[in-house]
């Protein structure tokens, strides 16, 4: 058998809804037996899990395929950066079509040149997602369509809140490399004082999604220009710090 991962908590969905049975309860004939005939899960159902009672050593419950550990990315956790998600989110699902636009210039003037229309997605928080064997992301925000089939004009939408925590960079060049492979975007919202709204604007009086930074065809991008520079975690952090820098000392 594997190495066991202990849990001390595992779920199952009842009618719809996730129920806990804490490993303390396995003594219990009838609890044991419910645990031994449900499908059990972590709370954010990214493992599978079984239950383990014997006079050896305390009840828990492990993980018994490998292939099932799976890192889950960093998160970060703090009350700006819980604000923003949350403001974010209402936001996203207050429009049923959302246009996503980005700052090009062509001949040295700005314009507004819109690249997706989001038409009737779906949008939640804290978001997890298998990206390889190794690896599931967890995204701040996340959206797709409704709709069943694929589309490279629908595609999927991931929203990283930047406070402290940026991603690691096994996490950024696996968005990176899904990017390449499939319809996905990823925009970065970077808290920072003065700049509300500067690295991502989320207009619901416009219907209007403006990032500065994203994630797209397994490059990152700034506004209308493809950035092949920036392909590391710490570039991207160096590139944020020196527009933080110019714009507060304008």
């Amino acid at each position: 058998m594997a190495d066991e991962l202990l849990h001390p908590v595992a779920y199952y969905r009842a009618d719809g809804v996730q129920k806990p049975i804490k490993a303390s309860e396995l003594t219990d004939k009838d609890k044991l037996h419910l645990a031994k005939t449900e499908l059990l899960t972590d709370k954010n159902e990214t493992v599978r899990l079984w239950p383990k009672f014997c006079t050896e050593k305390r009840p828990h419950f492990y993980v018994l395929n490998s292939a099932d550990k799976r890192r889950i990315s960093e998160c970060e956790i703090d009350p700006a950066h819980n604000e923003r998600v949350e403001e974010i989110l209402g936001k996203l699902n207050s429009c049923t079509v959302w246009k996503v636009v980005v700052n090009v210039y062509v001949d040295g003037k700005r314009e507004r040149e819109t690249r997706f229309s989001l038409d009737d997605y779906q949008w939640g928080d804290e978001v997890h997602r298998i990206c390889s064997s190794e690896l599931t992301i967890r995204h701040d925000l996340f959206g797709q369509s409704k709709l069943l089939s694929m589309s490279v004009f629908r595609p999927w939408v991931a929203i990283e809140v930047i406070n402290s925590h940026y991603p690691d960079e096994q996490t950024f060049n696996e968005m990176l490399r899904l990017s390449r492979q499939m319809p996905l975007l990823v925009f970065f919202d970077v808290l920072s004082d003065n700049l509300h709204n500067y690295f991502l604007k989320v207009d619901n009086r416009s219907d209007e999604i403006t990032p500065l930074y994203y994630i797209y065809e397994g490059s990152m991008w700034k506004g209308g220009d493809r950035r092949e520079d920036i392909d590391t975690t710490t570039r991207f952090q160096i590139e944020v710090a020196a527009d933080q820098r110019r714009l507060r000392d304008r």
